[in-house]
């Protein structure tokens, strides 16, 4: 499915900074590239970040797949 838009969409009841929500899904991605069977900084992957308020204790990673072309995607 490459090239590939990757929105990864942190849930939790808190909120992090742009400077710490990159890194605080670097483990995410890092599978994600794995499974993709490509390096986390292929050119033909993009990755947009987002965060999502949710209940206390229901924190979890939503990971959305789009067409590098896409217009959806963050």
């Amino acid at each position: 499915m490459l090239p590939a838009r990757i929105l990864l969409v942190r849930l939790s009841a808190g909120t992090l900074d742009d400077d710490n929500l990159r890194p605080a899904l670097k483990s995410v991605r890092d599978g994600i590239a794995d499974r993709l069977g490509v390096a986390d900084n292929d050119p033909r992957v993009t990755w947009d970040y987002a965060q999502e308020r949710c209940k206390r204790g229901q924190t979890s990673v939503r990971v959305e797949c789009y067409p590098a072309d896409a217009q959806d995607a963050a």
